[in-house]
């Protein structure tokens, strides 16, 4: 980030996010502190030194800045803009026909969470680490993030959430994403064929060109959905915080992605260099808006497979005829040609006249009862809802289908040995979801005053509306009973401490009238057997259960024994 960017990031910091100064440390200050943080992963020790300020303002401000920067994402978050029929780049120009597309994909962005959150957060290759969901444009702006899913959950699954929620994904109908073969092949969403080459290293060199329809629409596909590939690799490489684990909690971990996000749009906008925006596609001023109908559930059908078919025979039809306009005076590959030929008309013919079989794979999970509407009956064991809304939660999850009223009668003991290991997405924010979930610390500007509320953690409220003040109020009360119980603790030790005293003095009586009961001993002696066995609380206890006819005896063997 040059100084021109880091001067527009704190104007938009003063001005749209209220973010203010104080008599201490200023706008640039902080902002400086927070780019340092997430550009080299600093612990906070190195940035009191580098900045000369104390642990606690570092800590403050990083948080103050980090939810400031929320209040961009209207202003950096770019909106989907489509691909136009008019769209002259090779990589996009083979989707323009009767719809337009973007690009989405998911990373894995590692993290530090408890030992007992762990096994929800590993992924496949062992990693400990968050699913992170990202859609981006065709120049590799984020237009929507979603993050805060473990690293467990399945893409597909933290799609269906994106797309389910109130500020979550939005597909108008006739749109559609470009996503990887983890996702489903659904209305909105364009995956690649399974079990074709698809990563680009795949297609170098002449003898590696596509021969089937499946073949060059997998290499197409690669190659305009390498955007979002660069997009992420671009966002890691710029800050190191995303690299590798953070020392932060998970919740602040997981919002400084979203951060990332934003500051590489910006970037993006305004160091972007003028000759490479004049290469790329400007399309018109249209976006992809959501004023019509939209996508709320992803669900494979024969219809979007057919016409995946038919955009993949056309794309290939197309590129061979340009093909043999462009090499038609070379004879050495007519036999190439026709074979190439021949396996299309037997494409055509397979998939479009016979159908072909489909092979649906659903890796679904049930989570009525974690949803509005739906119930869970405890006596039955099986869930409980309207016939009408689980019939539309079926068409999101076609798995489900036949579970209402369905009895569960080990539920609980599959809940007490998995639960803990299922991933749950209950930390999965979008940057609308963050402003709603944190604590109204300030109405149009962030207070950076001595009052007692610029202590309070900006990250300590999840989906709870709570002023300082009240926050304050709670604190007070807390360290009150905190007092008040340690106060009686200390009451009973200094009671027990009493009582000790008290039983060890009545003893001690008891000794002396004893020693003085037995006729037999002189005073010298009766003076020496008090100092023997008032060493200890054992010898009196020992002494006192003695019996009476063997007390004499008793004594003259102390008296022995201690000459």
């Amino acid at each position: 980030m040059d100084r021109r960017c880091f001067a527009i990031l704190c104007h938009l910091l003063r001005t749209t996010a209220g973010l203010v100064e104080t008599e201490v440390i200023d706008v640039e200050e902080m902002v400086a502190m927070f780019l340092h943080i997430l550009a080299h992963v600093v612990k906070n020790r190195m940035i009191q030194r580098e900045f000369v300020r104390s642990g606690e303002t570092v800590s403050r401000h990083f948080n103050i800045v980090l939810l400031a920067g929320f209040r961009l994402h209207d202003e950096l978050l770019k909106k989907p803009q489509p691909v136009t029929n008019s769209c002259t780049d090779p990589r996009w120009k083979w989707f323009e026909v009767n719809t337009n597309c973007l690009d989405s994909n998911g990373t894995y962005i590692k993290v530090n969470v408890s030992a007992t959150d762990r096994p929800r957060y590993r992924t496949r290759k062992g990693e400990v680490a968050t699913n992170v969901l990202g859609a981006c444009d065709t120049k590799g702006d984020f237009v929507f993030v979603l993050f805060g899913w473990e690293g467990s959950a399945a893409d597909s699954r933290i799609l269906r959430d994106a797309i389910s929620r109130h500020n979550g994904l939005k597909v108008p109908k006739g749109y559609y994403y470009l996503c990887d073969a983890g996702y489903p092949n659904a209305e909105g969403f364009l995956a690649p064929y399974r079990g074709e080459r698809y990563h680009l290293s795949e297609w170098r060199g002449e003898s590696n060109a596509p021969t089937t329809t499946r073949e060059f629409f997998n290499m197409k596909h690669s190659s305009s959905r390498n955007v979002i590939e660069r997009a992420f690799g671009l966002l890691k490489g710029c800050w190191a915080i995303l690299r590798g684990k953070s020392y932060y909690p998970v919740d602040v971990q997981c919002r400084t992605i979203m951060a990332c996000c934003l500051l590489h749009n910006l970037i993006n906008r305004e160091m972007t260099n003028s000759e490479i925006i004049d290469d790329l596609d400007e399309g018109d001023s249209t976006y992809a808006t959501t004023g019509g109908d939209e996508i709320n559930y992803i669900e494979a059908s024969n219809e979007w497979s057919e016409w995946r078919d038919q955009l993949a025979h056309t794309m290939f039809s197309d590129w061979e005829l340009q093909w043999q306009v462009c090499h038609e005076h070379r004879n050495i590959h007519g036999l190439k040609r026709k074979k190439q030929n021949l396996l299309s008309a037997w494409w055509n013919w397979f998939h479009l006249g016979d159908g072909g079989p489909i092979m649906g794979h659903f890796n679904l999970e049930m989570r009525g009862p974690s949803c509005s509407g739906f119930g869970w009956n405890e006596e039955f064991q099986c869930i409980i809802a309207e016939r009408d809304l689980f019939d539309s939660w079926v068409k999101s999850h076609p798995a489900t289908k036949g579970l209402l009223h369905k009895s569960f009668p080990y539920y609980d003991d599959l809940s007490y040995v998995f639960g803990k290991d299922r991933a749950t997405g209950a930390r999965s924010e979008t940057f609308v979801d963050v402003g709603s979930n944190v604590p109204n610390m300030f109405n149009d500007t962030i207070p950076l005053g001595d009052s007692h509320d610029e202590d309070i953690p900006t990250m300590y409220s999840q989906g709870v509306h709570i002023s300082p003040d009240e926050m304050f109020g709670i604190r007070a009360e807390v360290i009150r009973s905190v007092m008040e119980f340690g106060n009686e603790q200390l009451k009973a030790i200094a009671d027990w401490t009493k009582e000790k005293r008290a039983m060890e003095i009545e003893m001690r009586a008891q000794v002396v009238k004893q020693l003085q009961d037995i006729p037999e001993l002189r005073s010298q002696y009766r003076t020496k057997l008090m100092q023997i066995l008032f060493r200890s609380l054992e010898a009196i206890g020992g002494f006192l259960s003695i019996p009476t006819e063997l007390k004499l005896e008793y004594c003259n063997i102390l008296l022995q024994n201690n000459v």
